[in-house]
């Protein structure tokens, strides 16, 4: 709905104006054997395959049934690698 003021000069009543909905979900990307040497995590499966250093990680989070890895790069974002013992895998990697 506009409102003339003067000539020329409307006023837009009633404008809509959008608001972007996010929300942050978690999918599983991959399911394979995941090996922590006294070194690295490695991970392999059939559609991913990676090697992380110790060195290279910015941080460790441990849950009862797995573990949130992040690493030390500017745009990665969290890796959380379950169906193992999440306390165990914090202790080799902090201890290695």
């Amino acid at each position: 709905m506009n409102l003339r003021i003067m000539k020329g000069v409307y006023w837009r009543v009633g404008a809509f104006k959008a608001v972007p909905v996010s929300w942050d979900e978690t999918q599983q990307t991959d399911t394979g054997l995941l090996v922590l040497t006294n070194k690295h995590l490695l991970f392999s499966g059939p559609r991913k395959n990676f090697r992380i250093p110790f060195t290279k990680l910015a941080s460790i989070e441990p849950f009862r049934d797995a573990i949130e890895i992040q690493r030390d790069t500017q745009s990665a974002k969290p890796i959380i690698l379950g169906g193992i013992d999440g306390q165990f895998a914090y202790n080799v990697i902090q201890f290695a």
